[in-house]
């Protein structure tokens, strides 16, 4: 009786064998950007995830979390600054630093060492010149220099010197992204809160709307009392404000691993996958299936090779 039971255990963990094919629909001579290519499957998988093989989609890099190489490195980013006037001009800087490693304050800032991107040596990392009422400037900077060690970046807004009756203190909004070339393949990360993890560090100034999120770095000083604005000096007694946002420690050479997308489930059946890619090129598309449970699992991965055309 005890081995009927232990053999009933280990057959419950047994998974099943498996058949799975793909067949594409679509005439593979006649694929344009922007059309929908359908594949439909054959067998009895459990679960199938999707890789379109464009970059960051490829099955073959579904493990890879270092680059092996990095050929090229830039820094894209927009400023855009609004409600600034004479007195308020020069206010954005781009800094790098190699040996910062905390802790986010005043003193952590002094103790590393910054090199100023934005100094006016080069004609790359441009930052406004002069305060306007609206202004966007959208510039673009290489960082190869740092491309095979880790780095931490900063943008610092202050005001050069302490600001008359009434007059405002510009709004500056930053949105980023860094890519990276390696293996003909392109890496772009653009989101300030979760790829580069900034977080402000205010110097000097009042408290007001120094924010970070998905998309963009808010610079918005503030009156004493906290709202946005024109302030007078004489009822606030501050106007020099000083900014800084710090990203990570960012790693050149790290990479998330690439990402399928799921098109069968237990609970989400189907026997086909219809996908569009909006750029003409030569992609391996591959399709994994699995059964699997608690202990075990077996896969089964068929691929095909397409072309997409410019129409």
């Amino acid at each position: 009786m005890a081995l009927l039971l232990f053999a009933a255990a280990c057959n419950t963990d047994k998974v099943s064998d498996m058949d799975f094919e793909i067949v594409l629909v679509n005439n593979p001579g006649e694929i344009y950007a922007g059309d929908e290519v359908t594949f439909t499957f054959t067998g009895d998988p459990d679960y199938i995830v999707f890789w379109s093989g464009e970059d960051g989609h490829k099955y073959a890099n579904r493990d890879r979390t270092v680059l092996s190489s990095i050929d090229d490195m830039t820094l894209s980013y927009t400023m855009k600054q609004q409600y600034g006037r004479v007195q308020s001009d020069n206010v954005m800087d781009i800094l790098i630093s190699k040996d910062f490693t905390g802790p986010y304050t005043e003193e952590g800032i002094a103790s590393a060492t910054w090199i100023e991107l934005s100094d006016g040596s080069s004609e790359e990392w441009a930052v406004p010149e002069k305060s306007s009422s609206s202004e966007t400037l959208a510039g673009t900077g290489s960082l190869n220099d740092y491309k095979d060690g880790k780095f931490v970046l900063a943008f610092r807004y202050r005001t050069s010197e302490r600001l008359d009756d009434y007059v405002q203190h510009p709004r500056v909004d930053v949105t980023l992204s860094l890519s990276r070339t390696s293996d003909g393949q392109r890496i772009t990360t653009g989101n300030p809160q979760d790829d580069f993890g900034f977080r402000h560090v205010l110097a000097e100034g009042p408290s007001a709307k120094f924010t970070v999120d998905a998309s963009t770095i808010l610079f918005q000083p503030a009156n004493d009392d906290g709202s946005p604005g024109i302030a007078n000096p004489s009822e606030t007694g501050f106007r020099y404000v000083e900014d800084w946002c710090i990203s990570n420690l960012l790693d050149p050479g790290a990479i998330a691993p690439d990402k399928g997308e799921p098109v069968r489930s237990l609970s989400t059946p189907a026997d086909s996958w219809t996908y569009s890619y909006s750029t003409p090129g030569i992609y391996t598309v591959s399709f994994s299936a699995r059964n699997a449970n608690a202990w075990n699992m077996k896969e089964i991965v068929r691929e095909t090779v397409i072309e997409v055309k410019e129409r």
